[in-house]
């Protein structure tokens, strides 16, 4: 086989194997991509934490949004990526935060932290 050949052959199976690449995965209905902060007049949560990313969040009113945990890769090979965020009320009305999976879930416990108790466990859901 000649080298132009070779050439031929490698090129069409790079091309085939590109085109197995999976695609970024759509962001579900209703969420906003992930960005530094995701705020509402009363509320911020912020993803400002070294090495965790920043999530996607659903505002569904003023107190209460929702957070999108998705796998660190696609294919998933963490289905429960390791993610933080915090939160900034005005007033003390209580802020619901809950949190979806696109795919997996919880591995291990919870674990909350406030400004008076570090590594306090979070209130059931």
């Amino acid at each position: 086989m000649g080298i132009v050949h070779r050439y031929l052959w490698a090129s069409v199976a790079l091309l085939m194997v590109g085109g197995c690449v999976p695609a970024a995965r759509p962001k579900p209905v209703g969420m906003v991509a992930a960005g530094a902060a995701c705020r509402t007049p009363s509320v911020t949560i912020a993803f400002d934490f070294d090495g965790a990313p920043p999530l996607a969040c659903s505002i569904a009113g003023d107190r209460e949004v929702t957070l999108l945990v998705t796998p660190e890769h696609a294919p998933p090979i963490n289905p429960s990526p390791w993610f933080a965020f915090r939160y900034e009320t005005a007033g003390e009305a209580p802020v619901t935060v809950t949190l979806r999976y696109l795919e997996g879930g919880h591995r291990y416990a919870r674990s909350c932290a406030r400004a008076s108790r570090r590594g306090a466990n979070c209130p059931p859901p």
